[in-house]
């Protein structure tokens, strides 16, 4: 079966409420900012419309932005071409800061097509969405994806074009991109990675790490416990003495 249609045989295929293809989900993080943002940012460089000169100039741009707190940090890594970029460095840098940027540094049609995208991004990258929101949103990445065949051609087309024209599905299905995207997943994976090993039995490592925070927790408790209990005792012991007085 796996030789002659591609996919291995699954018992669950046989329930008649399990959809294999419909029940899974795409994720945003990955498929608009981790994906086509850094896709878009290669091949304009590829093209020469971004040089390293431009790089400098679009961070120090950035740098004079003012901000309200609830954005997060300014991205500094755009001098370096966006090396080690996080997911949500990405997505300030979509929605908040690559419209004004690249004003100036992209052709007319090339910018056009680019404000597809990120006014797609800004009404799905949200907490709450409506179900006509979803709608223009995918007619925006339908009118993105038609500009960029256009200018540049069907040599530069990646498989992750694809998956981004069944988001609507999968958000009419299981809710807004807050509920279905990867980033409480990259964080923990991020403090996992922060965990000091020796490369080996990492598992247990992990496990001990986990073991030793929550004693820690429970011991803080424990006094914190311990000691309102003794508070109370005394304060119960001044007012039982002021009454007999």
């Amino acid at each position: 079966i796996e030789k002659k249609y591609g996919i291995k045989y699954s018992v669950m295929n046989e329930l008649p409420y399990f959809d294999c293809v419909g029940l899974h989900t795409i994720d945003p993080m990955h498929n608009l900012l981790l994906g086509i943002s850094k896709l878009m940012m290669k091949t304009w460089k590829e093209i020469g419309y971004l040089k390293d000169t431009t790089f400098k100039e679009m961070q120090e741009e950035v740098n004079a932005f003012t901000l309200p707190q609830f954005v997060g940090r300014i991205p500094r890594k755009i001098g370096s071409q966006f090396m080690g970029f996080t997911a949500d460095q990405w997505r300030s840098r979509t929605t908040i800061f690559s419209l004004p940027v690249m004003k100036l540094k992209l052709p007319e049609n090339d910018y056009n097509c680019w404000a597809y995208f990120v006014l797609a991004c800004c009404m799905l990258c949200t907490k709450t969405i409506s179900e006509e929101e979803v709608a223009q949103a995918h007619v925006l990445l339908l009118r993105f994806l038609e500009c960029y065949l256009k200018l540049y051609k069907e040599e530069r087309l990646v498989p992750n074009l694809h998956p981004m024209l069944h988001l609507k599905e999968c958000m009419l299905m299981f809710g807004p991109t807050y509920s279905i995207w990867l980033f409480s997943f990259e964080r923990m994976n991020g403090l996992l990675g922060s965990i000091p090993t020796n490369n080996k039995y990492i598992e247990e490592q992990f496990f001990c790490r986990f073991l030793l925070t929550q004693r820690i927790i429970w011991k803080k408790e424990t006094f914190e416990t311990k000691t309102i209990a003794e508070d109370d005792k005394e304060s119960i012991s001044g007012t039982l003495l002021d009454k007999s007085t």
